[in-house]
């Protein structure tokens, strides 16, 4: 048996995803979809234009957005330009492949045509989940090393006041 310390760095994570979509039959497809391929996702609000998308997103945080690029107020594209922040995975949904390089100048997870198939559906969860899990990693490492940062600061003012108290060092 081994005295060691075992990190899990398999986090599981909960997706909360927004669904912006102005077709109804679509908003409810791909929310069936989302709930049928077994993924740790749920499904958070959903929306149909660039307005409420405006309110919904800041109310809700969500981890992934679900996002249509044809709306009935605009492009979904330009919704990201008009977003204070972006701190949620994209993945666009779509009937219009024209669309595609402006997707990945935005980061996008991925990039998913109508009528949309359930297995490239989970593909790109997984995708998301994978992206999500990393930088999860990355804030618990730097707080981490913060927290060791602190208590290396700390045992050094010890020892130096030690030091001081005593004469300091002796040859």
């Amino acid at each position: 048996k081994h005295n060691s310390i075992y990190l899990d760095t398999q986090l599981r994570i909960m997706i909360s995803a927004v669904i912006i979509e102005d077709e109804p039959i679509f908003q409810e497809i791909l929310k069936k979809a989302i709930s049928h391929i077994g993924l740790d996702i749920r499904v958070d609000g959903i929306c149909n234009s660039k307005r409420e998308a405006k309110i919904l997103l800041p109310t809700l945080n969500p981890q992934l957005v679900f996002l249509d690029v044809e709306l009935v107020d605009g492009k979904g594209i330009d919704l990201l330009d008009e977003l204070k922040e972006i701190d949620f995975e994209i993945i666009f949904t779509t009937s219009h492949d024209k669309c595609a390089i402006s997707a990945i100048k935005n980061n996008a997870a991925d990039y998913l045509l109508k009528p949309i198939k359930e297995k490239e559906l989970k593909k790109a969860i997984e995708k998301v989940s994978k992206r999500l899990e990393e930088k999860e990693t990355l804030k618990l490492t730097a707080q981490l090393q913060d927290y060791l940062d602190k208590i290396s600061k700390a045992q050094g003012d010890k020892l130096h006041k030690k030091l001081t108290a005593s004469g300091g060092p002796r040859p």
